[in-house]
């Protein structure tokens, strides 16, 4: 018994210091958290954003920006958004952003006598916005309008009382708009909460008359008068332009963290404060300090689409050319998608192991060497990567440039007008390329590359310039295998040509042709991959219906497997045969050839 109070004592005492420093210990711990969120869960969003959102240092840049209501937000998430090139700065930036949003919302409950015991109530907002931000198009202006419109609230509550307050209310709501756009709306829902809420002795009807009309005057007429003036809709004028990467998708949502932060003032100020700290105000503690977390848990649990961040993880790879890196991570977990599959494939043709390795993964078709331009603006960058160090250069600059006029927002990609600077230098298009070096000049990041961007340090150009076909070709999948032959007869040092043109070989199942083309690139081989000898044994065996008298060099284990696989299938029926074969040759070509569709 005694051991049980000690223990209800211990942990009562652990509560009251938990309360005592959750001002300190809730911001440092949700920032760790969000910062351990993005840096080891979703880097892949966090590149994405960079990818997708070029910030150049020019003038004409920042008007295009201020020049509508909520651009200097919008401006300002720019800014920030460069330094996203890197996974650690980016998450360090999302979880500043957030942090500052949850001591925004601290602030002002401490302004209705919210005591520190309940200060973990605001989490809920900070979560929400944590969650916004896994939406890969969901901007971060959106965050920083938000952090603008709190700040006038603190900084009109402090003055509230004094002289002018309502002429100054009225000016800086017109301020707000300019710089954050409709969530100046925001700021006059707590302008109206507060006054009605500190009512005193010396409450004026007439002033709360005025400040209501007042208001509700500008949240009308403020987009209204906008609208006017300016070339977008008025349902984005009153929610605030450039905050989601679609422009036709208005992100009513955003109404939802607004109100969600108002409720959450509004209810933290309604909880009774009790300084004798009883049993019951330490019980409703104790339910808040465990749901809070748990269900902001449980609301994130899935927020990160994990297809789409496996996809855009290795295309960030392939764009680095980080080829090791990727075949490790694949041994780790296989891709999932036909982007991510695309880039496996890529860096095993790269480090020279597609042919022994090809049948190692999970391959559905031709789609995970050539994925189908799908009209959106982040696969056609994985395609266009292959192209690219296929040799097939107008391609690949066909296919990132669609992909950057794609983005919905109309904005510029560092890394599209990198590669487009590239593909235009490799074709002597010189003063196209330095229309893309000159903005890339005027960036952070991307300055150093385009002063560096010459033939002397970029050997590769001379190679890709070597390898390009000397008339441009019709593509489409029916003919992708004569240019992937073209590109090996005209270049026999293409080695990656040759490697995906027996991989399409193999993978679309020309099984009849796979002699053929190995004699096209045998020269690059002392001793023929596993892949190929495998197709190479096969279509022996169907063509003369012998197995050891093949004109290869094949290993022994590769007849006697083929042997083996042939007489199972000629034995056991077809369903048989497929639970058999596949725990010995499910990573063969023959296993591919006959179960997989």
């Amino acid at each position: 018994m005694n051991r049980a109070v000690r223990t209800g004592r211990s942990f009562f005492l652990f509560m009251e210091l938990l309360s005592k420093y959750s001002k300190i210990l809730i911001p440092v711990l949700l920032g760790t958290g969000v910062f351990l969120f993005f840096f080891f869960l979703a880097p892949g969003l966090i590149w994405f954003q960079e990818q997708n959102y070029l910030f150049l240092y020019t003038k004409d840049f920042f008007l295009d920006h201020v020049m509508h209501p909520g651009g200097l937000a919008s401006y300002a998430g720019a800014f920030l958004t460069q330094f996203y090139i890197f996974a650690w700065s980016g998450a360090l930036i999302q979880a500043f952003l957030i942090v500052l949003l949850q001591q925004s919302v601290s602030r002002l409950m401490e302004k209705t006598g919210v005591n520190n015991s309940f200060q973990i109530l605001s989490l809920i907002p900070a979560l929400l916005l944590w969650r916004f931000s896994c939406d890969q198009n969901y901007i971060n202006g959106a965050i920083i309008a938000l952090l603008i419109s709190l700040s006038g609230v603190l900084f009109m509550v402090e003055r509230r009382n004094k002289k002018g307050y309502l002429l100054h209310t009225v000016i800086l709501s017109i301020i707000l708009y300019m710089i954050a756009g409709g969530s100046f709306l925001l700021y006059l829902a707590f302008i109206l909460y507060f006054e009605f809420r500190n009512k005193g002795k010396n409450y004026k009807h007439k002033k709360s008359i005025i400040l209501v009309t007042s208001a509700l005057l500008l949240a009308a007429c403020l987009p209204v008068t906008a609208s006017v003036f300016s070339p977008y809709p008025l349902q984005q004028l009153f929610l605030g332009i450039d905050f989601y990467r679609y422009p036709n998708e208005n992100f009513y949502l955003q109404y939802a963290a607004w109100f969600v932060i108002i409720g959450t003032v509004v209810l933290a100020a309604r909880i009774p404060f009790n300084n004798n700290k009883n049993g019951l105000y330490r019980i409703v503690y104790i339910f808040l300090i465990v749901l809070i977390p748990f269900s902001g848990f449980l609301f994130l649990r899935k927020a990160v689409n994990p297809a789409l961040e496996e996809a855009l993880e290795y295309d960030h790879l392939a764009w680095d050319q980080q080829w090791d890196k990727i075949i490790r991570k694949a041994g780790k977990k296989p891709p999932s998608t036909s982007m991510s599959m695309t880039c496996l494939n890529l860096a095993l043709v790269k480090s020279g192991k597609s042919g022994d390795l090809l049948f190692n993964y999970f391959q559905k078709g031709t789609e995970g060497l050539f994925p189908e331009f799908g009209g959106d603006f982040t696969s056609p960058l994985t395609t266009a990567e292959v192209f690219y160090h296929l040799g097939l250069i107008n391609e690949a600059q066909h296919y990132v440039f669609e992909a950057m006029e794609a983005i919905p927002n109309h904005r510029k990609s560092a890394r599209c007008l990198q590669r487009l600077a590239q593909t235009n230098l490799i074709n002597e298009q010189y003063n196209v390329a330095q229309k893309y070096l000159g903005l890339l000049h005027k960036t952070l990041f991307y300055r150093h590359w385009s002063r560096k961007a010459t033939y002397e340090n970029h050997p590769e150009w001379n190679t890709l310039q070597e390898f390009r076909l000397p008339e441009d070709r019709i593509f489409s999948s029916t003919n992708m295998s004569t240019v992937l032959k073209d590109l090996t007869i005209h270049n026999q040092k293409n080695k990656t040509a040759f490697q995906y043109l027996m991989a399409y070989t193999l993978l679309n199942k020309d099984w009849e042709k796979a002699a053929e083309y190995f004699t096209l690139g045998q020269q690059h081989y002392s001793l023929i991959p596993w892949a190929y000898q495998q197709a190479l044994a096969f279509e022996w065996f169907q063509k003369t219906g012998k197995i050891n008298e093949s004109p290869w060099d094949l290993d022994e284990n590769i007849k006697k497997g083929l042997k083996d696989f042939m007489n199972t299938m000629l034995l056991t029926s077809e369903k048989q045969a497929h639970t058999v074969l596949e725990k010995l040759y499910r990573y063969t070509y023959w296993y591919y050839l006959y179960f997989i569709f």
